[in-house]
């Protein structure tokens, strides 16, 4: 029959290794460094996102996201778990978008997945930095004058297969994953440099 197994080195890229249905067979790391990818069920992967819009904010009112609550206050913020309302809904807006991106706490309904967050005008735009899975993180708020656009971030695509890290110190390595796959296999480079892995899939 001959060996079936296809490979395909991906460095600090984003790669569709393989459309249509298959088996992810190993994922090793061929040259250590700081990079970390995503490896997805699927040949695309949308990020899943949501909005908050900003109109009159007062005191304590608050926006909760991924179980992280965030409390409009007068004045200056003491931390990044407050926003300031001491001005117009544009710059409160950017002010929350700040708060949340510069929150160094992890999340508490999905603690692995992160997200980033911008403003426009009024408009808080939070994205998360998973495929399909950013779809779990929670989003809401205290009322109408923080209205926020559903109960969950949406519009994410791309089932997380694994997480790999290139690791200098141990390179990862799981030769008999046999990893069914139904839309393709997706490598999404998500930060560092320097590194590669080797996928094996038939």
């Amino acid at each position: 029959m001959g060996d079936k197994n296809n490979v395909k080195e991906v460095e600090a890229t984003d790669t569709t290794v393989k459309v249509g249905h298959g088996i992810l067979k190993s994922v090793y790391v061929t040259r250590p460094g700081t990079d970390i990818w995503i490896i997805r069920d699927g040949t695309s992967s949308n990020q899943a996102c949501g909005t908050v819009t900003v109109a009159c904010v007062v005191a304590c009112n608050t926006v909760t996201v991924n179980g992280l609550v965030y409390t409009a206050v007068c004045g200056a913020k003491c931390g990044d778990t407050e926003f300031s309302i001491c001005c117009t809904d544009c710059v409160v807006a950017t002010d929350l978008a700040d708060s949340i991106d510069d929150d160094c706490r992890a999340g508490i309904t999905q603690p692995l997945f992160d997200h980033t967050s911008t403003a426009t005008c009024a408009v808080v735009t939070i994205v998360a930095t998973a495929g399909q899975d950013g779809n779990l993180i929670c989003l809401s708020s205290s009322g109408a004058t923080l209205a926020v656009s559903g109960a969950f971030l949406t519009g994410g695509t791309g089932q997380k297969v694994m997480t790999v890290e290139a690791d200098a110190a141990a390179y990862f390595n799981a030769p008999y994953i046999n990893h069914p796959v139904a839309l393709g296999i997706q490598v999404d480079h998500v930060s560092g440099s320097g590194s590669a892995i080797t996928i094996v899939y038939e």
